[in-house]
C-alpha cells in the first residue's frame, strides 16, 4: 500500500476516534491536537510511519480503541509506539502517571520520539496562545489554569523532565531545539524556573 493511503487511513482512524471530543477547556476539536502534532513531526522531516504514529497518540488513552484495532489496521510497530506514548490508568495520580510515562519514553521505541517531542511542543504553544487569547479579551488568565489540575510551574518542570527522558533516550535534532525552545518561553511566560524538572 502506498505510504501516503496509510497516512490518510491514520488521519480517518484517528478522527472517528476522536469524534466528539473537545481539548480541555475548550470549544476545539481534540481532533485539531493530532493533526498538528502530525504536521510538527513531517515539518521537521519525519517519515509518514511517524506522522501516523503522531495521529495515533492518543487513541489508546483517550478513546475505547484497543491495541488489537490499531496493530490490524497498522501493523506491531506502529502499535508499540503509541502504546508507549500512552498513560497508564487515569485513576494514578497525576505525578505518578507522569512518572510513568517519563519512564516509559527512556525506552521507547524510535518510532514515538518524535510525536513525543511534537505533542509536548504544541501542548505549550496552545497553553501560550490561550493565555494570550484571555489577556486580548480582557480575561483572567485563572480561567484558563482551571482547566488543569496542576500549576503552572509544576507543568513547565513536568515538560522539562519528557525532554530530559527524551535526551536519555538519545533522542536529538530539530525537534529537540524547539521542545527546548517551547519550554522556555512557557516557563520565561508564567514565571517558572526553565530547569526544574522536579514536578
Amino acid at each position: 500500500m502506498h505510504p501516503y493511503r496509510r497516512l490518510d487511513q491514520a488521519i480517518l482512524f484517528a478522527e472517528r476516534a476522536h469524534r466528539g471530543q473537545m481539548r480541555k477547556g475548550t470549544d476545539n476539536p481534540y481532533f485539531s491536537h493530532v493533526v498538528a502534532v502530525s504536521m510538527i513531526v513531517l515539518s521537521h522531516g519525519h517519515g509518514v510511519d511517524h506522522a501516523i504514529v503522531a495521529l495515533l497518540h492518543d487513541v489508546l488513552e483517550d478513546t475505547p480503541v484497543d491495541r488489537d484495532e490499531i496493530e490490524e489496521a497498522f501493523g506491531p510497530e506502529i502499535t508499540r509506539a503509541v502504546a508507549d506514548l500512552s498513560e497508564p490508568d487515569k485513576k494514578m495520580p497525576w505525578e505518578k502517571r507522569k512518572r510513568v510515562y517519563c519512564d516509559q519514553i527512556r525506552v521507547a521505541s524510535d518510532l514515538a520520539l518524535p510525536t513525543c517531542a511534537a505533542d509536548k511542543i504544541h501542548n505549550l504553544r496552545s497553553l501560550l496562545w490561550d493565555l494570550d487569547q484571555a489577556r486580548i479579551e480582557d480575561l483572567p488568565t485563572t480561567d484558563v489554569w482551571r482547566r488543569f489540575k496542576r500549576p503552572p510551574h509544576t507543568m513547565a518542570a513536568y515538560h522539562r523532565a519528557v525532554q530530559m527522558a527524551l535526551d536519555a533516550r538519545g533522542f536529538t535534532g530539530s525537534l529537540m531545539d524547539e521542545l527546548e525552545q517551547a519550554i522556555r518561553r512557557f516557563a520565561a511566560a508564567v514565571g517558572a524556573d526553565p530547569a526544574e524538572f522536579r514536578f
